[in-house]
């Protein structure tokens, strides 16, 4: 089995950045005593470009492509998403992110919508805050059981004394 998992960057100016990462046949994260070397192999191929502007030291913009294809079970998918960071030089920054991801093969046609806002608080001597609240919205052929809308929602609160 070959496994690559190559990543390359062109900075053709100050704060823009092109990224294109391959990664064929990564390997599970999790350990299997039942296969040699205790390492598994994922039957995935993704293909993955990333522009990145950054030229602002409080907002940065990215967009995201990226092909997955299952070389297994022949399930493909591709995701198109944006990426807008604020508030970045404040230690306390804000994420806004939405995308599209559309798969077809051996399973139904199925289009997904993924939206979230994420912040961070800067982390204070004795306190840390977090919130994020995402969303994946189904539309196409649903399986059995998946519902339209997938909500999760993180607040993470920690006081030290």
């Amino acid at each position: 089995v070959a496994i690559r998992d190559v990543a390359l960057t062109f900075r053709p100016a100050r704060g823009i950045s092109l990224t294109h990462s391959l990664s064929t046949n990564p390997e599970d994260p999790q350990p299997r005593p039942d296969v040699p070397m205790f390492k598994n192999t994922n039957p995935w191929r993704v293909n993955k470009w990333t522009l990145g502007i950054d030229r602002n030291p409080k907002t940065s913009f990215s967009g995201l492509w990226e092909e997955r294809l299952n070389d297994v079970t022949h399930e493909s998918s591709r995701l198109t998403g944006l990426t807008l960071d604020l508030f970045k030089s404040s230690g306390s920054p804000l994420q806004l992110f939405y995308g599209i991801e559309q798969r077809w093969g051996n399973v139904g046609a199925l289009t997904a919508h993924r939206y979230y806002i994420k912040y961070d608080q800067k982390a204070g001597p004795n306190q840390i805050f977090s919130l994020f609240a995402g969303n994946v919205s189904y539309a196409g052929a649903m399986g059995e059981g998946m519902k339209k809308d997938n909500w999760t929602i993180n607040l993470n609160y920690q006081l030290r004394f």
